[in-house]
């Protein structure tokens, strides 16, 4: 009997050569069927493809206003918002710690004023809206309702998403602003602010790809993304809110990789999974509370600096991973962004890469095109089993926010992320270009976003100007109103939709709670 030697895939798992009917099935139903393993409508994109955006934002909202009309000029189909650091951290941009980063890599927001102009002329009743503020999520979407509301746009005829997801913030990305348990209540408040007033807004983005960027597994990604989406259905659900108020509007966001066949998996285990959460664990009786939508992303540590336009194949084969995954919407980074934020050229290149694989390819042609692959039932049911025990790994913790307190999530994700840097190191995972066939490319020029040094300065200008012409009595009361909230059990939403309108900037309504929350210190590793 012929041997074969091992071979891991590019994420370490060995894979067997050959996969055929000896191995296990699951029963996987449908497409459109429960438990939605094969995907969450029956004709997938036979019926209509994925929401195609690229996540984009930078320097001033003027700046981010034009490039969101290119985009839109070419086929995308909303906009996905991307903020800077200071923003996301809770500073205003003339904070002395937000000097060096405001408008780097995402637009700079203060003020209701900069969201006014960066959806100046655009169809926000038309089209999808994404915010990716992270911890400030409840202070932007304030600010953005109401520059929607001074244009006589009310919350009910919005439709988008929000990245309200708090908890990753302190597992992978280091944006926290508040303790766990005041971020969690943060994103309650939104949840069942916006199963009210907002019944097309998607009020929370299960974030995995900034654990996956961190070096976690694909494993990790979905487990940990989970365990946080399960301590805000709880507290949601222990606040009094009715799950399939808000549970038909909740989606995910994973990474897609080149090893495509395992993400296409893991989107299956992952929709299963969610599927049995929700029927077994909640008791949702609406159909559409079992329903996992997913939006892909495509780049991040996955995209490198040595060759930048070998990125182009390596998107075009994460992108084909979510297709064959059956996601719901796709964000495809440019090839340049271990650089920098895209340039218009590399961000059409991005977009055409989604539009050529859903137009000009067969893989949107039938539901579930791999369904039925003893390979990728295998694998799925070997990733859902792999996801669920590290769930509960996090449950016998106490859940996410013990977990987070104690350091475990941070530990392990740094511990694979250390493990996947030694098999680059050492070759075992090949990179081309990087670890393998070095030096095969002329090297030339690469021509990347040149930033506008004068955002800084427009922003603090505004900010001055802004705080000499607003009504401090109105300023004050506002924000002592919002004070006066955050010692109680009231709902935030209304307080800082109230500041915006008094034209209280996003650093003092940070500050405002901060007097009452306090804020968090990482647990030593």
């Amino acid at each position: 009997m012929e041997t074969f030697s091992e071979r891991p895939g590019l994420s370490g798992r060995n894979l067997d050569v050959l996969y055929s009917d000896d191995e296990p099935k699951s029963k996987v139903g449908m497409p459109g069927e429960f438990p939605f393993t094969r995907g969450v409508y029956p004709g997938m994109y036979r019926d209509r493809l994925w929401q195609m955006r690229l996540y984009s934002g930078f320097g001033d909202a003027e700046s981010t206003n034009e490039r969101w009309k290119f985009l839109l000029a070419h086929g995308n189909n909303g906009v996905s918002a991307a903020f800077d650091l200071p923003t996301q951290c809770g500073f205003d941009s003339d904070a002395p710690e937000a000097a060096a980063e405001v408008g780097r890599v995402g637009v700079a927001v203060d003020c209701v004023a900069d969201f006014e102009r960066m959806f100046a002329g655009l169809p926000v009743r038309e089209m999808g809206v994404s915010l990716n503020a992270h911890s400030t999520a409840p202070m932007v979407l304030a600010l953005f309702l109401v520059a929607m509301e001074r244009r006589g746009v009310q919350p009910g005829e919005l439709g988008g998403s929000m990245t309200t997801d708090v908890l990753k913030d302190y597992v992978a990305r280091g944006t926290w602003i508040y303790p766990p348990e005041h971020g969690i209540r943060l994103v309650g408040d939104v949840l069942a602010f916006c199963s009210e007033q907002m019944p097309k807004f998607y009020p929370l983005v299960l974030r995995g790809p900034d654990i996956r960027d961190a070096g976690a597994t694909a494993v990790q990604e979905v487990a940990f993304a989970f365990a946080n989406a399960l301590a805000y259905l709880e507290y949601a659900v222990a606040r009094g809110v009715d799950v399939d108020s808000f549970a038909p509007r909740l989606s995910a966001q994973f990474y897609y990789y080149g090893d495509f066949l395992q993400e296409a998996a893991k989107t299956r285990a992952a929709r299963r999974i969610w599927a049995h959460f929700m029927r077994d664990r909640f008791h949702a009786k609406k159909r559409s509370s079992g329903l996992l939508r997913v939006t892909a992303s495509v780049g991040g540590t996955h995209f490198q600096a040595a060759e930048p336009e070998a990125n182009i194949i390596r998107g075009t084969l994460g992108c084909l991973g979510a297709v064959l995954g059956g996601v719901q919407g796709m964000l495809l980074a440019g090839y340049d962004e271990a650089f920098d934020i895209p340039t218009e050229h590399t961000a059409r290149l991005a977009l055409r890469t989604q539009q050529i694989v859903g137009y000009e390819s067969d893989a949107t042609a039938v539901s579930d095109p791999l369904g039925g692959s003893h390979f990728v039932e295998a694998l799925t049911d070997e990733l859902e089993a792999e996801i669920l025990h590290l769930i509960d790994q996090i449950e016998q913790q106490g859940g996410a926010v013990q977990a987070i307190e104690s350091g475990f999530m941070q530990r392990e994700i740094a511990s694979s992320a250390y493990l996947t840097e030694v098999r680059e190191q050492s070759g075992e995972k090949p990179i081309v270009g990087v670890n393998l066939h070095l030096g095969d490319a002329d090297e030339h020029e690469l021509v990347v976003h040149d930033p506008d040094a004068e955002v800084a300065n427009r922003q603090r200008e505004q900010l001055k100007n802004l705080r000499e012409a607003r009504d401090a009595a109105q300023v004050n009361a506002s924000v002592d109103a919002l004070v006066a909230a955050a010692r109680s059990d009231a709902n935030l939403m209304p307080a800082l939709m109230d500041c915006a309108r008094a034209d209280v900037t996003l650093g003092e309504m940070v500050t405002a709670l901060q007097s009452v929350f306090g804020t968090f210190v990482e647990p030593a590793l």
